[in-house]
């Protein structure tokens, strides 16, 4: 479990570009964050810096959301957890300790 600050390092942006970021793909704001939230957002940076439109992101997390829900897996950390593991299995990387 890390803090904000340390997610932003990790994701090589300011804490302010952090919490741009987490505004603008809905991200649960919380006080200490999985070892897997940083790639997570970094992955999402890189899709909205990749010309995919903010409107399908959005989408994409809107409906892995409510996936997980009817799943009941819980939410929020769930959520991040489940989405680098999905990450993961599509572009090959592992997913990071914890």
């Amino acid at each position: 479990m890390c803090g904000l600050t340390l997610s932003a390092e990790k994701c090589g942006k300011s804490v302010p570009f952090v919490m741009a970021a987490q505004k603008k793909f809905e991200l649960p704001v919380l006080k200490e964050y999985s070892a897997g939230y940083a790639v997570l957002l970094t992955k999402l940076i890189y899709l909205s810096a990749c010309a995919v439109p903010q409107k399908e992101i959005n989408t994409l997390l809107s409906r892995e959301r409510k996936l997980l829900e009817l799943l009941k897996v819980p939410l929020p950390m769930g959520f991040v957890d489940i989405m680098i593991l999905l990450a993961g299995c599509f572009t090959g990387s592992r997913r990071p300790a914890v």
